[in-house]
């Protein structure tokens, strides 16, 4: 069929000759008058991202008096095909502005698609031109019938709302082969013309193109460019805008009845019926009319009912079926027999009702074609606007009498409103009255919560609990989200409404109305929800408009009681701050500070409890400070999170049970874990002989669970939820209250993690459809944590309180809180000035008995069993030991290879050397203290792990160890490449050799130097010599520039069989590998953790990059490039040319070792695998 046969489309004249169709003359702009085009069908399914799209009208909807042509007018093929001949034949030599005339003219009469693409043609002299309508997931085609992705240059176009003109648009930056080309070839010239109404974003694109081997778009085609978006502008909103001369038609009123509506219809079409269904989606009912209806009133029908019709309603899609049987919709008693072709065609109301057009049975038995489709397409807009008034409400005086009654109930609503400030008498008030108002049975008031984007309610009519939702979520939650009234007859049939209210409560819900709250600044502070209109009646359009204005008293209602107590609570505040500051003045001592804000916070806030705990800052460990009110009941369980969390945290009622019952369950799992644990198995992991032993402990402790007791014999009762073993934030360790016990840690390692699991899973304390009585616990925690002039963590403040604690006493305890930091603070400082700071933090860790001791570690450095395998496996995770961890760790060093007996050191030289090592290392991203720590582990793990701990001697050990620790002191974060290029003192001083590594030796001798850090004050004069070659050996050998030398070196005498452990030299040389293989450690551990240190040391990089950039030099190394870094390629090439051929050597000598080529391997293949993955997205 031709293809303008296809898209003709049916011109509906308003005079009353239905003789035949009339071509409409040319007309100037300023006095046309035309009906705007339609498009047939739904989005084709080439690209299907949505659902079908339904037929676009581009026109409001009018009223018009129907004047259907008469059967004999229809135009046939001929005519048609005779029409679009005369209109697309172009006129010789016209201007610019007589095509435009022509365009405008033929937008009364033709498709806007249609009209637009021979416009374009003809004016800019294109092979093609499309015209794509710009939807949601697409651009259309309605001549193509094709949808295609917004990308390439169409989405450059509607973006930018600017023209793009190429002389091949394969060439342009912004092509896209299946957008840009699905029309016109890639090879092609093209221009593509943005079209919109004025200061408003483009709805169509004009695509034109030039085959080759046609010239480009001459300068004139641009010029006519230019002159046409200007034309655009002025003239855009007349054909594309909504004030068309047809939308303003209004006033014609359509006299025509159900009866003469479908019987003019069904005379047309020539067919047995002509139908119209109704969905009107407001009152969720479906009505049908035909030629049979005999008065302008009709009762809904059930959804089935509407048969054929029902797919067009609810897809708002053109439906053709040749044979109305095969309809999966087909209903008999509407459809008619089944061997009959039916059509339908959507449409949209104003009011948001859906229709369509039913026809069935042609009387020619031919199947409707699209010549029908888009004729009635055409007309369905004028039949709906006759239809529509069969919805018109008919006792319009009594109606009037009802909404004057309800508008002075309104006006009293107002004046009663206006006079209460108390926001917790407005809410009932309010709520009261809304009932009343709209004769509900119940009703909630939801208010926005905007610091955590949900909605709460304040007054909740029929429920005894708050509920709080996400905006977004559920009925309310939408209402809240878009703005919109939300009016559902029937809750149960709508996806979005909870159901578990109702079955807690013993209520259904028939009916609901949502309306949002605004403010004065025109922002939603919340939403009315009324539920269930009595007598059984459903909630109508005046009820909307009637809680509309009610809601508009509310907003301002609520406004005023929230200023009015918000007044309250500053004069409250201000008094509070003006007694904190005269306290802290006075006050002399730090407890006597505390105790006064702790007074002053259970005065404001009527706190049962107040505490401060104060943290250690070498172990991030809280300690009880000071407290006043009733005992402490849960430890620093809520404290740690927020200390963690590092932030404000409260627990409501139901969150403190939990925790603690949690914590029951921690200490009940260390009960039934505990006995028969050998160490073993809290280093190493449990082997299989232990599982069938952890089996029965499992089985025993569901038994003393199910009979009430535990193995003790104590009574053991859960009530609440505790622990949730499909719940893996139950089993986190560091995570505050619900980490287990060291105990329980040490037994849930390998194999022995899932009988833990199973175990803890016994004592889950479920306690399902359980609520809370007024008489039981309903304390609630808040835990403010207080920070330093350094935003370090000082401590916490902790408040427990049996009522919630509202968002202005939050403000309040954040400026205590402040208070006492400062406090805490200062009196650091003084003690500090009073004594030495090695000797205040010694305190704390080492008792004075175990000062002068040796080879027993002080109780509060000890290492836990079941964290000391950690020390000794290749997954340790540094940052985790970060503070008095890593001092830990290298006692536990010491210890291990027994170094403090060995050589005659004290816990106390020990600390001061540790401490004033660690307080040389700078805070720089890689190369710190960490690092250092780091370095040492796996050391000591390489020679525990390659069996080199029978082989080595005491002092190397020592001295391998303590090269390790001092290894990178004072380490600025910069290469020595840039030293000496940047002149730096440290690059002028040691210039022409190891720049950094001289100067971490430098800093170690000065360190052990010191008396009290001495750790080789045992040794001989000629043994500290050794040591010192020893150690000063090991510590340039980390030079990277020496790297490929000592690596050559070593592989000689190995390659030669000529390696000795005899000989010293080749002692020392292995040792050198050793310790630079653990000064690169990161890419032989756990690829998540070697990722993790890449990403530290790609910091530092840049950090010394940045600073080359900013000083004007090139940069000394590519890693040092943040804008150009490809990490994966750059630690590929790191993996294969320096540390493969590194750990390899080291396996070489001590095969043991293997292990650590193997990780290395597996990492290596982790970053070639990302490198490709990357090259593919790229492709």
């Amino acid at each position: 069929m031709n293809t303008n046969l296809q898209r003709v489309s049916l011109i509906v004249n308003n005079k009353n000759d239905n003789s035949s169709f009339k071509q409409p003359a040319l007309t100037a702009i300023k006095s046309m008058t035309r009906v705007k085009p339609i498009y047939r069908g739904p989005t084709p399914k080439k690209f299907v991202t949505t659902s079908p799209a339904p037929p676009i009208i581009l026109h409001d909807k009018q009223k018009v008096s129907i004047q259907i042509p008469k059967p004999n007018s229809q135009p046939n093929v001929a005519d048609v095909k005779s029409y679009f001949r005369n209109v697309n034949t172009p006129l010789p030599n016209l201007t610019l502005d007589e095509y435009f005339d022509e365009l405008a003219d033929f937008l009364q009469s033709k498709p806007v698609n249609e009209a637009t693409e021979s416009f374009g043609i003809k004016v800019f002299k294109a092979d093609k031109a499309i015209l794509w309508i710009i939807q949601e997931g697409g651009y259309f085609s309605p001549s193509y019938k094709i949808t295609i992705e917004p990308k390439g240059i169409l989405e450059e176009v509607a973006k930018t709302n600017k023209f793009i003109n190429s002389d091949c648009q394969r060439n342009h930056v912004h092509f896209d082969a299946k957008s840009d080309a699905a029309v016109i070839s890639e090879e092609a010239s093209i221009i593509v013309i943005p079209l919109s109404c004025p200061d408003q974003p483009p709805q169509f694109l004009l695509q034109l193109g030039r085959n080759p081997p046609k010239s480009r778009f001459a300068e004139k085609e641009i010029s006519n460019v230019y002159a046409f978006i200007s034309k655009m502008k002025l003239y855009g909103k007349i054909f594309f805008g909504k004030e068309t001369p047809l939308a303003k038609s209004d006033f014609i009123v359509a006299d025509m009845t159900i009866s003469d509506v479908c019987s003019k219809m069904k005379q047309y079409f020539k067919c047995r019926d002509a139908q119209f269904f109704c969905y009107q989606q407001k009152n969720n009912i479906y009505v049908s009319f035909d030629e049979n209806t005999s008065t302008n009133t009709t009762d809904p029908i059930s959804k089935e009912h509407a048969g054929f019709a029902l797919q067009c309603i609810d897809e708002q899609i053109i439906v053709n079926s040749p044979q109305v049987g095969d309809h999966p919709n087909y209903y008999e008693k509407v459809d008619g027999p089944k061997d009959e072709s039916a059509l339908a065609v959507p449409y949209t109301d104003n009011s948001g009702n859906k229709w369509a057009a039913v026809l069935h049975g042609p009387n020619n038995k031919i199947p409707f074609t699209v010549l029908e489709e888009t004729i009635l397409s055409a007309t369905i807009p004028f039949a709906v606007r006759a239809l529509g008034f069969v919805f018109s409400p008919p006792q319009i005086d009594a109606q009037l009498d009802h909404f004057e009654n309800r508008l002075k109930a309104l006006l009293e609503v107002a004046e009663i409103l206006s006079g209460v400030l108390d926001i917790d008498i407005l809410l009932p008030t309010i709520m009261d009255r809304a009932c009343k108002l709209l004769n509900a049975e119940r009703c909630s008031l939801f208010l926005v919560d905007p610091s955590h984007h949900e909605l709460f309610t304040r007054f909740h009519g029929g429920l005894e609990n708050a509920i709080r939702l996400k905006i977004g979520r559920g009925i309310v939650g939408s209402c809240a989200e878009s703005g919109e009234i939300v009016n559902i007859r029937d809750a149960y049939a709508d996806q979005r409404f909870d159901r578990s209210v109702d079955l807690a409560t013993g209520f259904t819900t028939r009916s609901l109305l949502c309306i949002p709250i605004y403010n004065n600044r025109g922002e939603i502070n919340g939403v009315t929800e009324m539920i269930n209109k009595k007598d059984e009646g459903l909630f109508d359009e005046d009820d909307e408009k009637m809680l509309m204005a009610f809601n508009v008293f509310c907003g301002i209602s609520l406004d005023n009681a929230r200023l009015y107590k918000a007044s309250l609570d500053l004069t409250r505040q201000l008094r509070s701050f003006i007694q904190m500051s005269v306290a802290i003045n006075a006050a002399e001592t730090l407890q006597s500070t505390l105790e006064e804000i702790m007074n002053n916070i259970m005065s404001i806030v009527n706190a049962s409890r107040v505490t401060f705990f104060l943290n250690n800052e070498n172990d991030n460990q809280l300690y009880e400070h000071l407290s006043i009110g009733l005992p402490i009941q849960h430890g620093t369980m809520f404290a740690q999170e927020a200390v963690q969390n590092r932030k404000f945290m409260l627990f409501d009622h139901q969150e403190v049970l939990g925790h603690t019952q949690t914590q029951q369950l921690n200490k009940a799992i260390e009960r039934i874990l505990a006995a028969g644990l050998d160490a073993d198995i809290m280093v190493f992991g449990a082997d299989d002989m232990y599982e069938e032993d952890e089996e029965e402990a499992f089985e025993e402790a569901q038994d003393q669970y199910e009979g009430g007791y535990d193995q003790y014999g104590d009574d053991y009762s859960p009530e609440q939820p505790a622990y949730n073993p499909g719940n893996k934030s139950s089993m986190k360790s560091n995570k505050g209250s619900t980490k287990l016990s060291s105990t329980a840690q040490s037994a849930v390692s390998k194999s022995g993690f899932a009988n833990a699991s199973r175990v803890a899973g016994a004592f889950s304390m479920v306690n399902k459809g359980k609520t809370l009585k007024k008489d039981e616990n309903t304390e609630v925690i808040c835990c403010l944590p207080m920070f330093s002039s350094e935003s370090t963590i000082l401590g916490v403040i902790e408040l427990s309180c049996n009522w919630k604690v509202m968002s202005e006493d939050i403000k309040l305890l954040d400026c205590f809180s402040v208070f006492a930091a400062v406090s805490i603070e200062r009196s650091q400082l003084k003690d500090r000035a009073k004594f030495g700071q090695v000797d205040i933090e010694m305190k704390t860790w080492i008792s004075e008995r175990e000062r002068t001791a040796k080879g027993q570690i002080p109780s509060k450095l000890l290492v836990s069993m079941d964290k000391l395998s950690q020390i000794l496996m290749v997954k340790f995770d540094a940052p985790k030991w970060d503070g008095i961890g890593h001092i830990k760790v290298i006692y536990a060093i010491f210890d291990l290879f027994d170094l403090m007996n060995a050589f005659n050191i004290t816990n106390e030289k020990l600390f001061h050397f540790i401490y004033e090592i660690r307080n040389t290392y700078n805070k720089v991203p890689y190369h710190n203290w960490r690092h250092a720590v780091d370095v040492t582990q796996f050391t000591t793990y390489q020679i525990l792990t390659g069996g080199l701990d029978m082989v080595l001697t005491k002092n190397e050990i020592f001295g391998i160890i303590v090269a390790a620790i001092c290894h990178d002191a004072d380490h600025d974060g910069f290469s020595n490449v840039y030293n000496v290029k940047a002149e730096t003192p440290l690059g002028i001083l040691f210039k022409n050799q190891s720049v950094m590594e001289t100067h971490h030796c430098s800093m170690a001798i000065n360190i052990i130097s010191k008396d009290e850090c001495n750790i080789f004050s045992s040794l001989s004069s000629i043994e500290n010599k050794n040591m010192w070659t020893f150690i000063i050996a090991l510590i340039l050998a980390t030079d990277m520039a020496k790297h490929f030398d000592i690596l050559k070196e070593f592989n000689t005498i190995m390659d030669n069989h000529s390696y000795s452990l005899d000989n010293p030299d080749h002692r020392v040389l292995l040792l050198q590998v050793l310790l630079k293989c653990s000064d690169v450690s990161n890419v032989a551990r756990p690829f998540e953790l070697a990722d993790r240190w890449c990403d530290v040391l790609c910091e530092e990089f840049f950090r010394q990059g940045d600073l080359e950039k900013a000083s004007g030099m090139e940069f000394t190394s590519a890693l040092n490039d943040r804008e150009h870094l490809d990490k994966p390629k750059s630690q590929i090439g790191f993996y294969q040319f320096v540390c493969l051929p590194l750990f390899q050597t080291m396996a070489k000598a001590c095969p043991k070792l293997e292990c650590n080529v193997e990780q290395l391997l597996s990492n290596l293949e982790q970053w070639k695998a990302a490198t490709n993955a990357t090259q593919d997205d790229e492709k």
